[in-house]
């Protein structure tokens, strides 16, 4: 036998330090897995021998298959990959239109709280005025009319950001505010068009409001959100499909790798049904929303349910059993999600190439922030892993985690409406006070893609497809104490030829 390399010697060291030792078909198969992926799969198997009982002396070919090591191996990792299906050539055409690889420099003080709220209602102010063509009047103005004597019933409109919602049984109170002053609101259901929205008024948002004065509050009689305008779209000549996963939380002991081995077999196009043959021989591009791995650290208790606890070793699994497996001639986009390595803060930069190395290897992988603009064979697609819909949870009326697969869909149709991906500040989702809100919504997409929640979700809104993409972890025991019923090993095929832009929900 010859020499064995010396990552595979240190891994073999390794196992025996604790206690086992590696059956000759286990080095064999190390022997042609990338370098950098042996000790991850050599501790996951440690891992997973020490919670069998009685304790294994072998760490056996089996062991590895649990572990998902074995998707690693390949003899000649730099060489496309050969796939089982027929894909015509196809050159990819796509342009990264927002990348935040850095966000300027970030002050904790109230002047850059200050700022960042005024960059937000300058935005939306300018999008309300461009789409719905209304010259805001100030809040003061209003009521010095009405001061004056001026008892105009028909309204002003003034663009407001939301302070305080107060909902009641017949209508809701809200306390807004200009860059001047502040005023009491009274809306009424029957103001608000379509009339779900009037569920959708949430802290921290700027609307437009027609306004009427009275002497202690002010009378809405009409509420625009900044909203979108339909999206209308020419068909591709050439069929191609997109594939929408995310939140696979790779170095969980709860981690389906089970689940991703079938996803892996589906890309490559060996077990795939007739009806979904179209789909695999013209996908070319996957989009990746976020959590990769587990991280560490993320929420109390964690640690008792990591399998990888380094969160290098995490990328590294996840670039063995997954991306490293998906044939090069499909792009895949990978954003950042709340467990990857990055800050928690958003907007997230893409993850630190020092602590997810692996990823960033892999030639036909494309790393981005949270969130990102790609535009795809001139579909517009806004990716963002969607730390901000855990504060609309709760606030939205009929949104709850326990609610998750019924709220969902309206969650998202909000998120546009509103023009901000996440509108409540300093409860639930930590955000960065930068000059500029990049969480604001300038451009409309033609899908928003979004994970973070674990269920899968598609719906529409003004033409723009809406997708959630489910995960590939079981609940763990933060999302078992919310009551969240996560949806495992689901994807979102989205054909981009289709001006509608069909989509279809997969589970594996």
């Amino acid at each position: 036998m010859s020499a064995l390399p010396k990552h595979l010697a240190e891994a073999i060291a390794l196992a025996e330090e604790r206690g086992f030792k590696l059956t000759a078909e286990v080095v064999a198969h190390l022997r042609t897995m990338p370098p950098d992926a042996v000790h991850a799969a050599v501790q996951r198997m440690i891992q997973l021998a020490e919670q069998q009982t009685p304790r294994p002396l072998f760490l056996s070919k089996d062991l590895l298959e649990a572990s998902g090591a074995e998707l690693a191996a390949r003899k000649e990792p730099q060489q496309p990959r050969p796939i089982a299906v027929r894909r015509e050539e196809h050159k990819p055409r796509y342009s990264i239109v927002v990348n935040l690889t850095t966000v300027g420099r970030v002050e904790g003080t109230g002047d850059a709280f200050v700022r960042y709220f005024q960059s937000r209602y300058t935005q939306l102010a300018q999008i309300i005025a461009t789409e719905h063509r209304i010259a805001a009047t100030p809040l003061a103005s209003i009521r010095r009319l009405y001061e004056q004597g001026h008892r105009d019933e028909e309204g002003l409109y003034a663009v407001v950001m939301v302070r305080e919602v107060k909902r009641r049984s017949d209508y809701t109170v809200l306390t807004v505010e200009d860059r001047e002053s502040a005023a009491t609101v009274i809306v009424r259901k029957e103001v608000v068009t379509p009339s779900q929205a009037y569920d959708w008024i949430l802290p921290d948002q700027v609307l437009a409001i027609k306004l009427v004065a009275r002497e202690q509050y002010m009378i809405a009689k009409d509420i625009r959100f900044p909203g979108l305008p339909p999206r209308l779209r020419e068909p591709l000549k050439q069929k191609v499909y997109a594939l929408f996963i995310g939140d696979f939380h790779f170095g969980s002991k709860l981690a389906r790798t089970d689940l991703v081995r079938r996803l892996v077999d589906w890309i490559n196009g060996r077990v795939v049904t007739p009806e979904e043959r179209e789909i695999v021989e013209n996908l070319r591009y996957i989009f990746i929303v976020g959590d990769l791995v587990d991280g560490v650290g993320i929420y109390k208790g964690q640690d008792k349910e990591l399998a990888i606890h380094d969160v290098r070793k995490q990328y590294e699994a996840a670039a063995a059993a997954l991306l490293w497996n998906i044939p090069q001639d499909i792009t895949v986009f990978v954003i950042p999600g709340n467990h990857d390595a990055t800050w928690p803060y958003l907007p997230q930069v893409p993850p630190f190439r020092e602590l997810s190395e692996p990823i960033y290897d892999i030639k036909n992988v494309v790393v981005l922030s949270n969130p990102s603009v790609v535009e795809v064979e001139g579909r517009r697609i806004l990716l963002y892993h969607g730390q901000g819909l855990d504060a609309m949870i709760g606030r939205v009326p009929g949104s709850a985690y326990t609610q998750l697969h019924k709220c969902l869909p309206n969650l998202l149709q909000l998120i546009l409406a509103q023009r901000h991906l996440a509108p409540v500040y300093g409860e639930a989702t930590p955000l960065l006070p930068t000059k500029e809100d990049y969480l604001v919504i300038k451009e409309p997409p033609d899908i928003l893609a979004v994970g973070h929640l674990h269920v899968a979700a598609v719906t529409k809104y003004q033409g723009i497809r809406c997708i959630a993409t489910g995960a590939w972890q079981d609940a763990s025991s933060y999302q078992r104490r919310h009551g969240i019923q996560p949806d495992v090993g689901y994807a979102i095929a989205v054909d981009l030829s289709d001006p509608l832009l069909q989509a279809r929900v997969l589970r594996f």
